[in-house]
């Protein structure tokens, strides 16, 4: 079984990359705002080892509930606390995994022991807000960027029942395509994009495809996950099995989906457009110390 892709679909896909009609009034947009108070911090002349070297970064978080919301481990001889397993949504958002912690309020803690720091900063959640800082190597910063999720749902083969259009949620926010005349075997032109989007946060993708009833409700005709790219401008193909609610499988789907950097859309509409133009589908038979 092929499906053909027509220069028509990516000369669609580049008109509607800059400006696209999703069936909603704005597109589904992820919070971005960061709880960052600085970053790039000035180096401290006035302690050890108070200036980074060139490939690393100081920033600080402040943490204004008595939730940390991650664990931290030693380093050599048990001195310094290193940020381990980020366990809230704060901490995701804000925080490079690995981090050093540097100060705590102010108080300079480099060199000293991990016990103590755990002190301080159980000291310092108990009189919020608490400011920390922290020291990470500059391609962290990749973790906490975001860029702009698009999924293109391509076509739809051998489906049981007819459909005439697509959806996808990622988490809570839904966007569908435009709806086609109704049958078996779709092909679309519409490419669905998240603003904002986060790729380390995301958890998960339900595509469903539905049929159109003019006075009744419609119909979901089959339902699949989609995998979410986890990298930067790295273009995802997928043949999924779309299946019913008792598990059974009712057609096959055709998606490509990419994450783009906010900077690079000239990069990924380009990369969107050399892929091959037909594909053949086939059915696929250490000790931590945590404060949350």
């Amino acid at each position: 079984m092929t499906f053909v892709k027509q220069d028509e679909e990516w000369n669609t896909f580049l008109r509607t990359y800059s400006s696209l009609n999703i069936g909603y009034d704005d597109e589904p947009v992820y919070n971005e705002q960061q709880n960052f108070n600085e970053y790039n911090l000035s180096p401290r002349c006035d302690v050890k080892h108070g200036s980074p070297e060139e490939t690393e970064m100081d920033y600080s978080v402040t943490f204004k509930t008595p939730e940390l919301g991650f664990s931290i481990v030693s380093t050599h001889k048990d001195k310094n606390a290193l940020v381990d397993r980020l366990e809230s949504h704060h901490s995701l958002e804000n925080i490079f995994e690995g981090s050093l912690i540097c100060s705590i309020n102010g108080q300079w803690v480099i060199g000293t022991k991990t016990t103590a720091i755990e002190m301080k900063i159980l000291r310092a959640l108990n009189y919020p807000p608490t400011r920390i800082r922290f020291r990470a190597k500059r391609w962290m910063m990749d973790s906490l960027c975001s860029g702009t999720l698009m999924i293109q749902i391509i076509a739809a083969e051998e489906l049981y029942y007819k459909a005439t259009h697509g959806s996808i949620r990622v988490d809570d926010l839904q966007a569908c395509t435009s709806k086609v005349s109704s049958g078996y075997n779709l092909i679309f032109d519409d490419v669905l994009k998240w603003k904002h989007f986060k790729p380390h946060l995301a958890s998960r993708a339900v595509l469903k495809m539905w049929k159109y009833r003019r006075f009744l409700r419609s119909s979901c005709v089959g339902k699949c996950e989609v995998p979410i790219p986890k990298a930067f401008d790295r273009v995802m193909n997928h043949v999924l099995d779309l299946k019913d609610n008792y598990n059974n499988i009712v057609g096959l789907v055709q998606v490509r989906c990419i994450v783009g950097r906010k900077s690079n859309k000239a990069n990924v509409r380009n990369t969107f457009v050399n892929q091959s133009k037909s594909v053949h589908l086939t059915r696929p038979r250490r000790n931590h110390i945590s404060y949350v």
